[in-house]
């Protein structure tokens, strides 16, 4: 939720331009495979308010304008991995190492974490099979509910 924040105040701040969460969750995965292109300089287009003109329109970007954004999400991302590791016991620490850390969650998504995490910290970092889903599941498990599908 942080980076969808971000991207949606950037747009706001930066062009007057406004959208909502699922827009704003939709656009971070679009500069999310703009990113993990090849040439990484692709063009991303988001559906909105015109605040200036008070309409309706598309706003075309190239998805390099969201770099800044995107690297302060990771670093933010990964001094928290850091706090927490520093915070582990020392058997958990020894899986941690052995197995790596799975990421879940819209976040799990967003490209260039996994790799710069695991850059980063030095333990290899999976990304789940379905990550948005995961939380859902687990929390369903727990109160004992059906399987979410």
């Amino acid at each position: 939720l942080a980076l969808d924040r971000a991207i949606t105040d950037h747009l706001n701040l930066t062009h007057r331009f406004q959208i909502g969460p699922l827009s704003a969750e939709q656009l971070k995965l679009d500069i999310s495979k703009a990113f993990a292109s090849a040439s990484g300089q692709a063009e991303v287009a988001v559906r909105g308010m015109d605040l200036a003109a008070g309409l309706p329109r598309t706003l075309r970007l190239p998805a390099s304008e969201f770099r800044k954004l995107w690297f302060r999400f990771i670093s933010r991302a990964t001094a928290i991995v850091r706090e927490a590791l520093a915070l582990t016991s020392p058997e958990l620490a020894r899986d941690v190492h052995d197995g790596g850390i799975h990421l879940t969650g819209g976040a799990a998504q967003t490209a260039l974490l996994a790799s710069t995490l695991a850059e980063q910290i030095n333990v290899p970092v999976h990304i789940a099979a379905e990550p948005a889903l995961c939380v859902a599941r687990g929390l369903a498990g727990v109160r004992g509910n059906s399987p979410i599908e």
